[in-house]
């Protein structure tokens, strides 16, 4: 039953899923999904790497134990906070004037794959754009004329501390062939239908991190993370309101950052017999604050390069994306129209999920 379908394991922030697909029809069908909570990482490093071998391993059980014999091939999906990105150009002139081969594009790209250390290892190299004898600027140069070529690629590279921690885990569980792919890049290609030159900005705020991916043509320009997300300003709700999380966070969800509100007026959430409230300008404020916060730490790394200033910007994730108005608040904050970054519904996850659609669209690809 499982010859002819992908495993993919997305790492998130606050949940790691397991998704199985299959190409039906030249269409990428997701047939399940699953999750599990565990208690994720920060700076780089996970909280608890015996939770990630649990989790894994049951959502790896669970597979089996619903019809499927084996899993010998997993890809996996890697989180920004353990990726890198460098960026390089490749040149080499030719004999004569001659058409470009996808041979001559191929060993171009691969010529900067020297970047291994003992920290990190390339998971996957893309051209950003090719340029034809100094003028020529195109991303797609097979079966053009050229004498001289250069290309700017962009190579991802993966803390070998991740790579090294699910090897163990999934070798554990009888996964023997593992193909690790930057969740970050699957995302941001979600954002275009078809790879161009002029950059595109992706945001993808979690539950505990929050990434920042400019894409252009098929590869990640800059790429960067920072441990801050929609678990955060829970917290702060919770520390600053004096309640429990778990009412913090459906505060947090109730909250509408548009709204005027009148100096008594509160928010109510009534649970069974029990009522939560707050005063919603004080709610409102301290939502605010934080992604405020947020935007200005994303402002910071767009204002790294001009060229980003006239860019498309995408928000994705559902650390921040649901709660109403806070969109606006982060466009403002970055001096931006943000946009949704969006797929359809898939069961158990919502629309804001992308990085799952992002990965699958990615396998397929590389097929």
């Amino acid at each position: 039953m499982s010859s002819n379908l992908n495993f993919i394991l997305d790492v998130g922030s606050g949940k790691i899923r397991l998704a199985i697909c299959q190409r039906v029809n030249h269409i990428n069908k997701i047939v399940s999904i699953s999750e599990k909570d565990y208690d994720g990482f920060s700076d780089s490093e996970f909280f608890n790497t015996l939770g990630v071998k649990m989790c894994i391993q049951s959502l790896i059980n669970d597979a089996i134990g619903h019809g499927i014999r084996r899993i010998d091939k997993v890809f996996v999906g890697v989180p920004s906070e353990f990726c890198v990105c460098v960026c390089k150009r490749i040149s080499s002139s030719l004999p004569k004037m001659s058409k470009v081969s996808r041979t001559l594009v191929d060993s171009l790209l691969a010529k900067g794959n020297n970047l291994d250390s003992d920290k990190f290892e390339v998971i996957n190299y893309s051209p950003m754009k090719y340029t034809l004898d100094g003028n020529i600027d195109t991303i797609q140069p097979v079966g053009l004329k050229t004498q001289n070529i250069s290309v700017d690629c962009s190579y991802v590279l993966a803390k070998k501390s991740f790579i090294n921690l699910f090897d163990d885990i999934l070798h554990s569980l009888g996964v023997q062939d593992i193909t690790y792919l930057c969740s970050a890049l699957s995302q941001a290609v979600l954002a275009r239908q078809e790879p161009v030159i002029e950059p595109v900005i992706v945001i993808d705020v979690g539950h505990i991190t929050t990434s920042v991916a400019v894409l252009k043509g098929e590869g990640l320009l800059m790429l960067s993370s920072f441990s801050l997300g929609g678990g955060h300003i829970t917290a702060d709700l919770m520390q600053l309101l004096k309640v429990s999380y778990s009412d913090a966070d459906l505060i947090k969800r109730k909250a509408i950052l548009t709204i005027r509100p009148e100096n008594t007026e509160r928010y109510e959430i009534k649970i069974g017999d029990k009522v939560i409230s707050s005063i919603i300008q004080i709610t409102n404020d301290i939502v605010t604050s934080r992604i405020e916060h947020i935007g200005q730490i994303v402002n910071n790394l767009l204002k790294m390069d001009e060229s980003y200033a006239n860019c498309p910007v995408y928000l994705t994730g559902d650390g921040l994306i649901n709660i109403k108005g806070a969109r606006h608040v982060l466009g403002q904050a970055i001096g931006h129209n943000i946009l949704p970054l969006e797929v359809g519904n898939i069961e158990k996850i919502g629309k804001y999920q992308t990085s799952v659609e992002g990965l699958v669209n990615l396998i397929f690809k590389l097929k």
